[in-house]
């Protein structure tokens, strides 16, 4: 498993697109703007996205928030 800062690298350097962002009750919300955007083109980061390559046929699940306690 990658950490964080690991995937941040990955998903960047690879430039692979956001194929979906998605919703875990057990994780804290968390909304930015978007994190590999250099311009801030009004796209958002949420607190857990799929990005993937179809061509390729892998995908890297990015957590951005900590789990929520008592959730």
């Amino acid at each position: 498993m990658l950490r964080c800062a690991q995937v941040d690298l990955l998903v960047n350097t690879v430039g692979l697109p956001c194929a979906a962002a998605l919703l875990e009750p057990s994780l804290l919300p968390c909304v930015g703007l978007g994190a590999y955007d250099a311009e801030g083109a009004g796209t958002l980061s949420t607190e857990l996205q799929v990005y993937a390559d179809a061509a390729q046929h892998w995908a890297a699940l990015q957590q951005r928030s900590p789990p929520a306690t008592g959730r």
